[in-house]
């Protein structure tokens, strides 16, 4: 771990140190020193991965070791409980894990409260959660931070959206928007600007969207990057509003799924025409994407969802669910090293 060997008379304290370790280690490996005869303070301190000693067995003496401390032989048997529902986010946080990594969970209760001002943490959401009517994010305030839905689902009754600027990402979510958009937002958020990602997100928009208006913002600052994105719309078009943005800079887009009869982008005339993957969408059949191919990009009016894909998923929820069990499965394998 730290040290080889720690061997001296004085006392050795650690404060809000978290330890990650491989889980195969020999029983001569510990957290702190392979071996010790020193005394050890520990003050919120959490072990993770080892064979659980804090110092090893090298030598036949072992220093004292006294304090708080929280140690997880494997990093998977925690994630493990986790998805049984045997270990709540809220225990794990109680033991200072994910806290210690800067995790926070999002429920009903405090969703409006983080959301509307500057948030830069990364938030898991426990449960589904609706953003009320009188919801308003704060002018010119910026999500930098990490949104994981963990399959959850977001109702937006609101006008103006989750976000004022989203400037992070948001992923593994459902996000259900029936109520009409204000004229200049989107159902996620205002604008979208610097690192700002959508990543496993299924948006449906069932109600009108205001001039200038998107299905997910009204304008792309810089840059919006999108990765197995479902945007459906019930509007019909119009070249003032678009499904993903009204207008705005480069959108990159890996798996976007456009459905309906509204465009991708709103005015051709716009002195800001979106770019989707690098491809300016400036006409009016261009904002459909017709006749233009797009690694990725697909735009159907009113088209079921197996048109994009063959039998296998009852409907783009499931898809989407299983998509998310896939990535987060890929999260859990990177999760020890980091």
């Amino acid at each position: 771990g730290l040290f080889r060997i720690l061997d001296f008379k004085k006392t050795l304290t650690l404060k809000d140190v978290v330890i990650v370790m491989p889980s195969r280690v020999t029983s001569e490996t510990g957290f702190v020193a392979g071996r010790s005869n020193s005394e050890v303070v520990l003050d919120n301190c959490i072990f993770i991965g080892g064979n659980g000693q804090i110092a090893g067995t090298h030598a036949s003496y072992v220093g004292t070791v006294s304090g708080t401390q929280n140690i997880y032989a494997s990093v998977d048997v925690l994630l493990e409980k986790l998805d049984k529902k045997e270990v709540t986010l809220s225990e794990a946080m109680t033991q200072k894990v994910y806290l210690a990594a800067g995790i926070q969970e999002i429920n009903q209760d405090n969703a409006e409260s983080i959301f509307k001002e500057n948030a830069s943490g990364y938030y898991i959401l426990t449960e589904d959660i609706t953003l009320s009517e009188s919801y308003v994010a704060t002018t010119d305030t910026k999500f930098t931070g990490t949104l994981d839905g963990h399959k959850h689902t977001i109702t937006v009754k609101n006008g103006k959206g989750m976000f004022f600027d989203l400037a992070g990402t948001v992923k593994n979510v459902t996000i259900i928007k029936n109520t009409a958009t204000t004229a200049g937002y989107g159902a996620v958020a205002k604008r979208a600007r610097d690192s700002a990602a959508l990543d496993n997100v299924y948006l449906h928009v069932g109600s009108t969207i205001g001039d200038t208006g998107g299905g997910i913002v009204s304008v792309v600052l810089n840059k919006l990057s999108l990765n197995n994105v479902v945007v459906r719309t019930t509007m019909s078009d119009n070249a003032s509003r678009g499904a993903v943005a009204y207008k705005g800079q480069t959108v990159t887009a890996t798996n976007l799924y456009v459905i309906g009869s509204l465009g991708i982008s709103g005015n051709s005339y716009s002195s800001t025409p979106l770019k989707i993957n690098d491809t300016v969408i400036d006409s009016a059949d261009d904002r459909k994407l017709t006749g233009i191919s797009i690694t990725g990009v697909m735009f159907s009016s009113g088209a079921d969802f197996n048109t994009f894909y063959s039998t296998g998923y009852n409907n783009l929820t499931e898809y989407l669910q299983t998509q998310c069990e896939k990535y987060l499965g890929a999260e859990k394998g990177g999760a020890s090293s980091n």
